[in-house]
């Protein structure tokens, strides 16, 4: 009789932790032979104790990118909950009446759900939400809202959440085009209660009364990245004023040679002034970028005025290509350990991408005068480039970077992008041509082994995609909504990264240059939000060692790069100086014949 009972036990193990089955009613678009219309979908999760595998039973089968959104819904709940789930294995179930379109906009309560399950909390039947689940908890704009709110009034749903900042809805489409719709009064008056959510904290509350808003933290700057970009911040802005000041001295040839310079120097010398002001605020990183494109400027005006043969400005860019391919060399080798020499790794690696591509373009138009832009475009992407390699003197918590985990993160952020962009250009049809380029350079990557670049390069192109999502029937006036959410989950993202020891220096870089966009150009504040979301939230992929990596660049090895920008700096000089000297005694020999 023991031997039934003890079967019996070990049938019932399985179950024995498992967490209590838990229901949300999701809001979905179908498609039918009169159009698009709204829909109601039943969303359940079982949770049982595993190896963090996801299981998915959907009715009517799936598009892939339903699955894609709630693997990494799962991942954001787990991440903002700090909840380990790799001993869990999650059991998700969707069912519909009929086929569903676009997967990404039930990740928002897919992640509610998830956290429901797994801190065991109640969820109201009456309560619905719709939006992406975008890397820090945002809940980011989705289509169809007005045909989902009717949807949930037919079925009874009480409460709907809607993205923070689409309350406003600029309608495009049916007898009312181009009208605003406001969704909280068109709720109203089919019996929903409309509600803007704008993280995931407001989406567990929503569902269950319960708070679970996070308090944005002060950021504790790291004191060494602050003296480092200090540094460079200061040392291209310096450089901006000496360029500045040759620029001037060259302006006679430049109206000699016919050269239009006015817009240009105008441009170049607003940036400067931007950087010099950005340092008065210790905003580093803002300054070092409105320096470099202040310099940038400069160079393309100084080189102008040499008017360079075609063999100099090829000389010019074998130079460019030698340097290129050196600090490409001794990238390789240094590798990565912890998030902060990720991070640098990542962003030294596109700098010296973008250059050597600046290179190729340009050597194609070495006799044209459009060539001068691209030797300017080169040589800045390679002090930027060498600039960044200095914040591998940085320490930080140590990861298991091998390559099977490398490889996997970059194959799941390129589906996390490519299923944004493909949901994008259900709306769009035409748009986002630069994020498919973007896919497919991130693919060329993952060919070739590169897997920090593809997952950098990946990152990228889906925050892009997220911020046209974003954009979605937004009103400009929701526009400074949509920051503000952005800034506040983008600087608690950051502070989680800094309690577990690893300053993300891009992010918050990123995080920083898009506070001092937000009064004067705000698309692009919200787009280097969405860019510093992304890359902070990097870690969530790998598993910390829980041990100290000391720097790979030691304080003495740190003055290195700043010599290599010294050196390319009097080669840069050196180059042209002998280019002018082998003009003049060219001059000097057609005279004599």
């Amino acid at each position: 009789m023991k031997y039934y009972f003890l079967l019996l036990i070990m049938l019932l193990l399985p179950f024995a932790g498992a967490a209590e089955e838990k229901h949300v009613r999701l809001l979905a678009v179908s498609e039918t032979d009169d159009g698009f219309k709204g829909s109601i979908a039943d969303a359940s999760l079982i949770i049982r104790p595993g190896t963090g595998k996801i299981f998915m039973d959907t009715l009517p089968l799936s598009k892939f990118d339903v699955q894609l959104s709630t693997r990494f819904a799962k991942e954001v709940a787990c991440a903002y909950i700090e909840k380990d789930c790799s001993h869990y294995d999650f059991f998700y179930t969707i069912r519909a009446d009929s086929p569903i379109i676009g997967g990404p906009s039930a990740g928002a309560a897919i992640s509610a759900l998830t956290v429901a399950v797994l801190d065991d909390l109640p969820i109201s039947p009456d309560i619905s939400l719709t939006g992406t689940i975008n890397s820090g908890g945002y809940v980011g704009n989705v289509g169809g809202l007005i045909n989902k709110i009717e949807a949930a009034a037919d079925q009874g749903i009480k409460t709907v959440g809607i993205p923070k900042g689409s309350r406003y809805y600029h309608n495009t489409t049916g007898n009312e085009t181009n009208s605003t719709i406001d969704l909280f009064a068109f709720g109203e008056e089919k019996g929903v209660a409309v509600k803007e959510i704008g993280g995931l904290g407001e989406a567990i509350t929503l569902f269950t009364g319960k708070n679970y808003s996070i308090e944005s933290a002060d950021l504790a700057i790291d004191p060494s990245y602050a003296k480092i970009m200090s540094t460079l911040a200061h040392s291209l802005c310096n450089r901006s004023e000496r360029l500045h000041g040759d620029v001037i001295t060259a302006l006679p040839k430049l109206t000699l040679l016919n050269i239009t310079y006015s817009e240009e120097l105008n441009t170049s010398l607003n940036l400067s002034l931007r950087g010099l002001s950005a340092i008065d605020e210790e905003k580093y990183y803002s300054a070092a970028s409105y320096c470099y494109g202040a310099n940038v400027g400069f160079i393309s005006l100084v080189l102008s005025s040499k008017n360079l043969s075609e063999k100099s400005r090829a000389i010019f860019l074998e130079e460019l290509n030698t340097s290129i391919t050196n600090l490409d060399n001794n990238i390789n080798k240094k590798g990565y350990r912890t998030i902060p020499e990720l991070q640098t790794y990542m962003v030294v690696k596109e700098r010296i991408a973008e250059a050597q591509r600046y290179v190729d373009e340009t050597s194609a138009l070495l006799n044209t005068t459009n060539s001068i832009s691209g030797l300017a475009l080169a040589n800045e992407r390679v002090f930027s480039a060498l600039s960044w390699a200095t914040f591998y003197s940085l320490n930080g918590t140590a990861y298991e970077f091998n390559e099977q985990e490398m490889k996997q993160t970059c194959v799941e952020k390129i589906s996390e992008a490519q299923e944004r962009v493909q949901y994008a250009r259900l709306y769009i049809p035409d748009g986002l041509a630069g994020s498919i380029k973007e896919l497919e350079d991130a693919n060329l990557d993952l060919k070739k082994g590169a897997f920090a670049s593809c997952i950098y390069t990946a990152s990228i192109t889906k925050a892009e995609a997220n911020v046209v999502l974003n954009l979605l029937g937004a009103e400009e006036d929701q526009l400074p909504i949509i920051i503000n959410e952005k800034q506040r989950l983008a600087q608690t993202v950051i502070a989680k990264a800094i309690a577990k020891g690893s300053f993300p220096i891009v992010g918050y870089s990123y995080y920083e240059y898009a506070l001092s966009l937000k009064d004067y150009d705000p698309y692009s504040a919200l787009l280097y939000l969405e860019y510093s979301l992304e890359i902070s939230s990097i870690d969530m992929y790998f598993e910390p060692s829980n041990e100290l990596a000391p720097p790979l660049l030691t304080k003495a090895q740190l003055s290195l790069p700043f010599a290599a920008l010294i050196i390319i700096s009097v080669l840069f000089g050196y180059a042209l100086g002998v280019f002018t000297c082998q003009k003049k005694s060219m001059k000097k020999r057609k005279n004599k014949r």
